[in-house]
């Protein structure tokens, strides 16, 4: 009974508009945009779990987007883009509130990346963010980062998957 919320990214976008300039006349027919393969999901650009968490695939550019993310978003703020999985929290006056880059599920080095990035290094982590409430306040959140194709580790232990 969750809600299923997909947040559209930037690749997302990049699949409807490929389609949509290259075969208009498809337009409307069943299993061209990608929203038919996720049914019962709502597709939006920005997921407000409560007043003070958003999720979103990205907002700020650059290597602290996660932290220039909650300052200029006001709120603790949870993106993708990066993939480069990393918390910073920004405090004021008004309490502390996280910039979280969520990591990248896939293996960064996979062969689907190979011509996207070249065989460029690059600066992404397999992982993803824990988001704990105690009372309706978020907790420090956690990464589970992948080590190994069979194993993560997560609050300090490393798990077999």
């Amino acid at each position: 009974r969750a809600a299923r919320v997909w947040n559209l990214g930037n690749h997302d976008a990049r699949y409807e508009t490929f389609l949509a300039n290259r075969v208009p006349e498809y337009a409307g027919v069943k299993g061209i945009s990608l929203a038919d393969s996720f049914p019962g999901w709502e597709k939006a650009w920005s997921c407000f779990v409560n007043d003070d968490v958003v999720v979103k695939h990205r907002f700020k550019g650059g290597l602290y987007a996660p932290a220039n993310n909650a300052l200029w978003g006001w709120r603790s703020m949870f993106t993708g883009h990066l993939h480069s999985a990393k918390v910073i929290p920004v405090s004021d006056y008004n309490g502390t509130r996280f910039g979280c880059d969520t990591g990248c599920i896939a293996d960064p080095f996979g062969p689907q990346f190979l011509e996207y990035m070249e065989d460029s290094p690059r600066n992404w982590v397999s992982a993803f963010a824990v988001l704990t409430f105690h009372k309706g306040v978020l907790l420090w959140p956690e990464l589970v980062v992948a080590i190994d194709a069979t194993h993560v580790q997560f609050r300090g232990a490393v798990i077999r998957v």
